[in-house]
């Protein structure tokens, strides 16, 4: 039988794994913006008591990734624009700065892994798998940063990637960024193996910035096309 503290861990332990998975579909663009969560189907599908869903619903709430309506049940947030140029700069300036810091203190080994991840990265789009390239992708910039060694440093880099990658939730965005974020890669891995390290940084930033203003353009277009009244559909999970 377990202890009071043990089942505790464990329903923590559950609500840490449905909160990942719930946050990769929301970025992935699995589940969309709109999409409406039930608490009882969530708990079906892993098989789990509802505890530890609320549990990560509310984490994904306070994090911004969903809403409550207390009339109409658990929603996929929509892309907020002018939060996201907000973010945008503050990731450049972090970004960038990592990507400096670590230049001179990358390995050969770092060099063969970020060469190997973008032949991963090609291999993904060429057959079509958005969101692994988006986890490649993300893998790329990280074995970056952290070669700085900068841990403070990460932790709010992370924090920001999680809040603007939902810019890939569209597949409209995401099948541009990621043909295009290849080119990008092997360019800011150029700048790296030959010492460039403000070329590099200026790169990063480049990237990001490309993405922001992707973004708007989209997004102003959507806007001008988008209906008066919109239902949200129901996800059954």
């Amino acid at each position: 039988m377990l202890s009071p503290n043990s089942r505790k861990t464990l329903i923590h332990t559950k609500a840490a794994r449905i909160y990942e998975i719930l946050k990769l579909d929301i970025c992935n663009g699995d589940l969309k913006p709109g999409d409406r969560l039930i608490i009882s189907k969530e708990a079906q599908k892993y098989d789990v008591s509802e505890i530890p869903v609320r549990e990560a619903f509310n984490r994904l709430r306070a994090e911004g990734f969903l809403r409550i309506d207390p009339h109409r049940g658990i929603y996929v947030t929509e892309i907020d624009t002018e939060y996201m140029e907000k973010l945008y700069p503050i990731r450049c300036a972090l970004e960038g700065y990592a990507t400096r810091a670590a230049a001179s203190v990358l390995t050969l080994k770092d060099f063969k892994r970020l060469s190997q991840l973008i032949q991963k990265m090609e291999k993904a789009v060429e057959s079509g798998q958005y969101a692994k390239m988006g986890k490649l992708n993300y893998d790329f910039h990280m074995t970056i940063y952290k070669a700085s060694g900068n841990e403070p440093l990460l932790e709010k880099i992370e924090e920001l990637w999680w809040k603007t990658n939902r810019i890939r939730a569209y597949s409209e965005l995401r099948d541009t960024i990621a043909t295009r974020s290849i080119s990008e890669h092997k360019d800011i891995l150029a700048a790296l193996k030959e010492g460039q390290k403000r070329k590099a940084e200026r790169l990063v930033v480049a990237q990001k910035q490309r993405s922001l203003k992707l973004l708007i353009k989209y997004m102003n277009k959507m806007a001008g096309q988008k209906p008066r009244s919109r239902k949200s559909k129901t996800v059954s999970v």
